[in-house]
């Protein structure tokens, strides 16, 4: 047999055989992550061109999020008529009722338990009626983010209350350089002081938008972590890691980030005047697990905050003692087995300890 008619078989034979299963197999496993065991879907974020904001996109308005191999953790989200996460549409201008803002992460934004259940949701339940909670968030929000909502908030919903609910990576990561994201804004020190430095307009990929209407995609990528795993992460494990942060480059950047602080608190209250503004911040959530909260590197930022604070009187709730407390009595563990964002758990402590 020539070697043409030996290839020429092989190649009859994947046409035939081969590529035909490929795509059966393929067109089975995106069924079986769509409908069986349902891979993860987060919701899309676009540029405010108008406001120069980062806000998420209404369509798609609803969604499910996922979390494990099984999708053992689940959620729906949804994304209300200006954009942000929450179980109720928002009412820009003034309003009988006082208005709490509460701005944060994905830990305020928490598509991980649902609109229902997260922060500004129970918060609302409990007040009863007294006021109306609304909250501006989104996964990767920092300082400089939560500057920009600040003044977007101000403009359009004249809140009385302003609640900032700080994580750890989010003063390192508000230097310009470490991970300053398209669309947000960072922090630059120079000879004047400290700058504020707006990101370029985020303008999302088309390979990246089409790759995740494929569910098997988002499965392999989300669900599984694969790129994670490919790439040697695992930050919650990785020595030297803790609260989301790569402890060594933020300890190097302490000087600078007190002094973004300083800028922070400042231009809030400037910018604020007769709001009552309010931070609280996360715990040290691995070091209280591991019982070495004092020996560990993270703690001089719940402390570095709450000297800012303090100089510019604003109340700060740090909730290293509650969840500490919390976690003693317990011993369960504030956030999902599987993803530890925004767990129910989390939220009610934060408003125990905010009322």
């Amino acid at each position: 047999m020539s070697a043409a008619r030996f290839f020429g078989r092989i190649l009859k034979q994947i046409c035939i055989v081969t590529l035909p299963t490929l795509v059966l197999l393929l067109l089975s496993l995106e069924l079986a992550f769509r409908f069986v065991i349902p891979a993860r879907e987060d919701p899309y974020v676009y540029w405010d061109p108008q406001e120069k904001i980062l806000k998420h996109e209404r369509i798609p308005s609803r969604g499910l999020w996922t979390a494990g191999v099984l999708a053992q953790q689940k959620a729906e989200w949804r994304v209300n008529n200006l954009g942000w996460i929450s179980d109720r549409d928002y009412e820009a201008g003034k309003r009988e009722k006082l208005l709490i803002a509460i701005i944060g992460d994905s830990y305020i934004q928490a598509v991980q338990v649902g609109p229902d259940k997260n922060v500004a949701a129970v918060l609302r339940r409990m007040l009863n009626g007294r006021a109306e909670v609304y909250s501006f968030a989104s996964a990767g929000f920092a300082l400089g983010e939560y500057l920009q909502l600040s003044r977007y908030i101000a403009r359009h919903f004249r809140p009385q209350v302003l609640v900032f609910n700080i994580v750890h990576n989010d003063l390192p990561d508000a230097v310009c350089g470490t991970m300053s994201r398209p669309g947000g804004l960072c922090f630059k020190e120079t000879l004047r002081g400290i700058e504020e430095v707006p990101g370029a307009p985020y303008v999302p990929s088309t390979c990246a938008r089409i790759a995740r209407k494929f569910a098997l995609v988002r499965y392999v990528k989300l669900n599984v972590g694969f790129y994670n795993i490919l790439a040697g992460v695992s930050f919650w494990g990785r020595k030297g890691f803790s609260a989301n942060t790569d402890l060594k480059p933020a300890l190097e950047k302490k000087k600078v980030i007190a002094k973004v602080l300083d800028h922070f608190f400042a231009r809030l209250v400037d910018e604020n005047p007769g709001t009552h503004i309010v931070a609280m911040m996360d715990a040290p959530r691995p070091a209280i697990y591991l019982g070495d909260l004092p020996e560990r590197e993270i703690v001089w930022e719940n402390e570095l905050v709450g000297k800012t604070c303090l100089r510019y009187s604003v109340p700060f709730i740090d909730l290293t003692g509650p969840m500490g407390t919390s976690f003693q009595k317990s011993g369960q563990k504030l956030g999902a087995a599987i993803f530890c964002h925004g767990s129910s758990g989390l939220e009610q402590l934060l408003i125990v300890d905010f009322c």
